[in-house]
């Protein structure tokens, strides 16, 4: 399980890098999010600290107001996501 949560922590970190506010394909961001939520105990430190570095830069694009998109949309939820392990 240790190398899919890599792999997935590494998807997650990419996509955010090179986030499109028009690209209509965040949806699938959500899920993964989700799934990194619920296997965030499977990180290490270095992994954990990966990952809280990428959910800043969601919030900061989340800070941004983009118009009204629906990746503009699911980038919200998966900032809630982030809050909710907070």
């Amino acid at each position: 399980m240790a190398s899919q949560v890599l792999k997935n922590l590494k998807i997650y970190e990419v996509y955010i890098q090179y986030w499109d506010p028009d690209a209509n394909d965040t949806f699938l961001l959500v899920g993964l999010r989700g799934w990194l939520h619920d296997h965030a105990d499977e990180l290490n430190v270095a992994q954990a600290k990966r990952l809280r570095a990428t959910d800043e830069q969601v919030l900061q694009l989340v800070a941004q107001n983009y118009e009204e998109t629906e990746d503009t949309v699911d980038l919200r939820l998966i900032a809630e996501i982030i809050k909710l392990r907070r």
